[in-house]
């Protein structure tokens, strides 16, 4: 089945992120990014060698606990929310995805383009 991406929040409840918020749909979940996502991030970003491509920003291998760590950095500022996305079946780490830009006053949130291991990717 293919996976799908989830929809982005509706800007009315943009500020109503928190770090309990999970979502799910089209098979996946997606949880608030932790510490505890970085060995699966790690693999997920091993496969395809896609932190070399420059239209992206997928981590390498090894730096997956620092891109969680300025994830998360950048969640205290309020500026930007990133999510593991996680196979429901499996409760495997398939990626990363953000809201970035999160602006409450003028009430403008971006969804980031999801980043996947390359299974998944091509499916979406």
């Amino acid at each position: 089945m293919p996976i799908e991406p989830v929809k982005p929040v509706p800007i009315a409840h943009a500020n109503a992120i928190s770090a309990n918020t999970t979502l799910s749909g089209y098979g996946v979940r997606l949880e608030p990014v932790t510490s505890a996502h970085a060995a699966g991030l790690a693999l997920a970003a091993s496969d395809g060698a896609l932190w070399q491509l420059r239209f992206t920003s997928v981590p390498a291998p090894d730096k997956a606990s620092e891109y969680i760590d300025k994830a998360l950095e950048q969640r205290a500022l309020g500026n930007r929310f990133a999510f593991a996305v996680i196979e429901q079946g499996s409760d495997k780490v398939l990626g990363c995805t953000s809201y970035h830009d999160i602006l409450p006053e003028v009430k403008r949130i971006h969804p980031a383009k999801p980043t996947y291991q390359s299974p998944a990717e091509r499916a979406t």
